[in-house]
């Protein structure tokens, strides 16, 4: 290929590289030229790097790879002599017929373009896929993604277009729901260790009272003061874990039912889900309500 000249402004690294590019192609030697290529094109995405890296690529039937570096060249060199071009453009028709050319356009400009998970920049774009199936998919940001599977062969040339509809709204908030489920979950168990250790102390209270010798009186005489003491803080620590059990268990209840409930509406509703759960303890009672938007 053509020598840069000094208005092409390659960094002196890039060129010494691309100058063994150069070097190494003259000698046949392939593999050598598009590793010294791939080098300078690291260094500087120079035109004249990206020319002798597609006509080393194309000698060793890479010719995927040596149609986007010649497509490039022919791109950006516009100062480029003419012999320079033609020799490209030949270079360019010889690639194209053993890989297809894809031309993916749209109505919204600077959507980012992958090809088989690839990033391959925005669009619109040109890309050069090689014999097969490939997946398109294109993103922007606030709409939903395009995305297309195609079958394309050697030679071949296709246009397509991305079409983009507004992203879906709504949905299952998965922190919101984790969290729900999470604490009603842990708090359910708590209430159950806190109702077992409440039904443990019974044996306790049964056998404070056999100490009494079953005299409901016992505690009135002033005979057994230490026993009905120890009963009366035994008696007291159980409803006090019985009660703690029954508030958790209704929370965590109310907590769990509370986020099915979201999610489940909120999994088939098009707009933003919003809610408030909020516990209601009493007298004689517990539970929950739930207020907000479905």
């Amino acid at each position: 290929m053509a020598q840069p000249s000094a208005s092409d402004a390659m960094t002196a690294t890039a060129r010494e590289l691309y100058e063994a590019a150069s070097a190494a192609y003259a000698k046949q030697d392939y593999a050598t030229c598009e590793a010294k290529g791939l080098a300078a094109w690291g260094v500087m995405r120079h035109p004249q790097v990206a020319a002798q890296l597609g006509a080393c690529e194309l000698e060793l039937e890479k010719a995927r790879a040596a149609a986007e570096h010649l497509t490039f060249f022919l791109g950006h060199a516009a100062d480029t002599d003419a012999e320079a071009r033609a020799l490209a453009e030949k270079l360019l028709v010889r690639a194209k017929t053993k890989v297809a050319h894809v031309s993916v356009g749209s109505p919204v400009n600077g959507a980012e373009l992958r090809v088989d998970g690839v990033d391959v920049g925005v669009l619109p774009n040109e890309v050069f896929l090689e014999p097969g199936r490939h997946t398109l998919l294109a993103r922007k940001e606030g709409l939903a993604d395009w995305r297309t599977d195609v079958d394309v062969g050697a030679g071949e040339e296709r246009t397509l277009t991305a079409t983009f509809n507004a992203a879906p709204t709504g949905g299952v908030d998965p922190i919101a729901a984790g969290l729900g489920f999470g604490l009603g979950g842990a708090g359910a168990i708590v209430s159950i260790v806190l109702g077992a250790v409440a039904a443990g102390k019974d044996g306790d209270i049964a056998a404070l009272h056999d100490s009494l010798a079953g005299d409901p009186y016992a505690c009135g005489s002033g005979t057994h003061d230490a026993a009905c003491a120890d009963l009366a803080n035994v008696l007291a620590e159980r409803d006090g874990l019985a009660t703690a059990a029954t508030w958790t268990g209704a929370l965590s209840g109310a907590l769990l039912l509370g986020t099915g409930v979201y999610v489940a509406v909120a999994a088939s509703a098009g707009d933003p889900v919003t809610a408030l759960f909020i516990p209601d303890f009493g007298v004689g009672h517990a539970g929950a309500m739930v207020r907000g938007s479905f």
